[in-house]
């Protein structure tokens, strides 16, 4: 994602176009979901493109208005919990993944289940 943003600031139509299919991906996932759960509370963004693209959560949040998703983007821009506007129904977070952690911990029980 990195590399698309850094193609599209410079002009190129693909790779701008590649970030909105993305985006609009997501959004139709989010969607689905919102729909099985009858509406949302919370909309979380993790992973690495989820933490440190504020291009990407802006882009998937702009159109899901209509769910009460409302994107503050003062707080998008330097992400740190909640990004939420104060007009917004649904409250919209960063998470940072520590996926590290989860490996190392994984390896652990792995070790420990082995002796």
């Amino acid at each position: 994602m990195r590399a698309l943003e850094a193609k599209a600031a410079t002009g190129d139509t693909e790779a701008r176009l590649a970030i909105e299919m993305f985006c609009a991906a997501v959004r139709k996932v989010i969607a689905s979901y919102a729909s099985a759960l009858d509406g949302l509370g919370l909309l979380v963004f993790t992973g690495g493109i989820g933490e440190n693209s504020s291009q990407v959560r802006e882009k998937v949040c702009s159109q899901l208005g209509f769910m009460g998703i409302r994107l503050d983007p003062t707080k998008n821009a330097k992400p740190e919990g909640d990004l939420s506007a104060n007009s917004g129904r649904v409250q919209v977070r960063v998470v940072v993944s520590e996926e590290d952690r989860q490996i190392s911990r994984h390896c652990r029980a792995m070790l420990s289940a082995a002796k």
